[in-house]
């Protein structure tokens, strides 16, 4: 489906939904029902406006694919929201915590740059040691390494006024994965 849209009416917002396989849709029938287009649903419904929306999303996208490949992508034009999806493959790619936190940091005085004004928000890391497709005990230690890296995220946030971090609230149940396994399906 299309990686941008328009839903509501009234005083047009930008929101920007950038970063990994979430952003790009999969798991979902289409990038307006995964997180993207639901985000921008729920944006117009809370602020009575018009959310226009793009999704620029990359399968296996990690900070450095982000800060490198899909930042340059964008239009000039600041957004008024940003969410931000990233860690899940700097894990699975075994980037060290300070890696992580340095190609964070970053990245988000990336997009403050691009758009000073913007409300971001980090969406947390799932639990990894939910993820079906892994086997055990890998998942048990990318369990491990989700909760750190999500912990370095909420630490490092919390020095950017402007970035907030939304925790996933997951339980990692059979049903709130797609088929593959590994990507959230609609339900969760």
């Amino acid at each position: 489906g299309p990686v941008s849209g328009q839903i509501g009416s009234g005083k047009t917002v930008r929101f920007l939904a950038i970063g990994d396989s979430v952003i790009a849709g999969v798991g979902a029938p289409s990038v307006g029902e995964a997180l993207p287009g639901q985000i921008a649903f729920d944006l117009a419904k809370r602020l009575d406006c018009k959310a226009h929306w793009e999704a620029v999303g990359r399968i296996g996208a990690t900070c450095d694919t982000i800060r490198s490949r899909l930042l340059p992508s964008l239009d000039s034009d600041p957004f008024d929201f940003i969410a931000l999806s990233v860690g899940v493959n700097d894990i699975t790619s075994l980037r060290t915590v300070k890696q992580w936190s340095n190609e964070l940091d970053l990245l988000l005085e990336e997009l403050k740059t691009h758009s000073p004004n913007a409300s971001i928000a980090f969406v947390g890391l799932p639990p990894l040691s939910a993820f079906p497709l892994l086997p055990q005990p890998l998942r048990a230690v990318m369990g491990i390494r989700s909760r750190i890296f999500d912990d370095v995220a909420q630490g490092l946030i919390k020095r950017h006024d402007t970035v907030v971090h939304v925790p996933l609230h997951f339980d990692g149940k059979p049903d709130e994965f797609s088929p593959d396994g590994y990507h959230p399906s609609t339900s969760s």
